[in-house]
């Protein structure tokens, strides 16, 4: 029998987690939000 858990609880205590913040510990997450960015404001994609 499967067991339940309080998903939004778990969420909100994985949120809270300094070490989780990727904008803190990891360049790479600004890196590809700055890439999204520039990729969707090129004239040169394709949809």
């Amino acid at each position: 029998m499967p067991r339940e858990y309080d998903v939004q609880a778990i969420m909100n205590a994985l949120k809270e987690k300094e070490e989780l913040d990727p904008d803190k510990h990891d360049g790479s997450y600004e890196l590809m939000r700055k890439t999204i960015e520039a990729y969707e404001s090129s004239t040169n994609h394709r949809s």
